[in-house]
C-alpha cells in the first residue's frame, strides 16, 4: 500500500542478500508445464491429476557464466513420466539448487511422479531438497515496486525488473493455454504444419519461464 500511495521502492538488501547468498552453483532455473485431465488417461493417475509434459532448464554453473538452456517436450498420446523423469536426470546435476517460481507447484509434481514412479523416488526426492523459490522474495516484501501492483507472479515482476524481456509478444502466454495447446496437439487436433507451429510457440513459452527467473536472479544479484 505505503509503495503504491508513495511510488516508492522498497528493498531489503540484506535479506535478498542472504537469501541469494544460500544458493550453491550449479543453479539450475526448471519450470514444468502440465496438463491436469478431468478422466484420468494413464495407470496411476486420478481425476485432474497433472499431467507433466514440459519442462524448460537453464543452468549456470558459476559465478560470472552465461546460462545453458536444455527443455524437453512430449507429444505423445500416453503416460510421459518416464521420459520426463529421463529427461530430468540427464540435464539436471546431482548438487546444486533448482530454482523455481511458486515452488509448491514443481514440488507437488515432483511428489506425483514419485507415488506413480517409485523406482525413481530417491531422485526426486532430492531434487525436491533443492528447489528455492525465487517468488519468496517478492512474496515476503523483501522487493516490493508500485508497478507490480501488489502480485508476485512472474507476469508483473518480469516487465518491471527486465523490461526488455516480456510474454506480451507470444504466442503462448500463459499456462492454460499452454495446457489446452498441447492437449489438442496429442489429440491430433491439429494439422501437421499447425502441430508443428504448435510446438514452437510450448518451446518458446516455457524457455522464456525459465529464462526469466534467471534474469531476475541476475537482476537481484547486481544491486550488491
Amino acid at each position: 500500500v505505503s509503495a503504491v500511495q508513495t511510488g516508492k521502492i522498497f528493498i531489503d538488501k540484506r535479506e535478498i542478500s542472504s537469501f541469494l547468498e544460500a544458493m550453491s552453483f550449479p543453479i539450475a532455473f526448471l519450470d514444468y508445464e502440465t496438463f491436469a485431465a478431468a478422466v484420468p488417461r494413464f495407470s496411476g493417475y486420478s481425476p485432474f491429476n497433472h499431467i507433466p509434459f514440459q519442462f524448460s532448464l537453464h543452468m549456470v554453473e558459476s559465478h560470472g557464466k552465461e546460462p545453458s538452456h536444455n527443455e524437453f517436450l512430449f507429444i505423445e498420446n500416453k503416460n510421459p513420466d518416464e521420459a520426463f523423469i529421463l529427461a530430468l536426470k540427464k540435464h539436471l546435476r546431482e548438487k546444486g539448487h533448482v530454482v523455481v517460481w511458486h515452488k509448491s507447484f514443481e514440488i507437488g509434481r515432483n511428489k506425483d511422479l514419485a507415488r506413480r514412479n517409485p523406482e525413481h523416488k530417491d531422485f526426486l526426492e532430492n531434487l525436491n531438497s533443492r528447489i528455492v523459490d525465487l517468488e519468496e522474495i517478492f512474496i515476503n516484501q523483501h522487493f516490493v515496486h508500485p508497478k507490480f501492483k501488489g502480485k508476485t507472479s512472474i507476469k508483473y515482476i518480469l516487465p518491471v525488473l527486465v523490461p526488455d524481456l516480456s510474454y506480451k509478444e507470444l504466442d503462448i502466454q500463459e499456462g492454460a493455454t499452454a495446457s489446452n495447446t498441447w492437449d489438442k496437439i496429442v489429440k491430433g487436433e491439429f494439422s501437421q504444419k499447425e502441430s508443428l507451429d504448435k510446438i514452437k510457440n510450448l518451446k518458446t513459452y516455457c524457455k522464456l519461464d525459465t529464462y526469466a527467473m534467471y534474469a531476475i536472479w541476475k537482476y537481484l544479484k547486481n544491486i550488491f
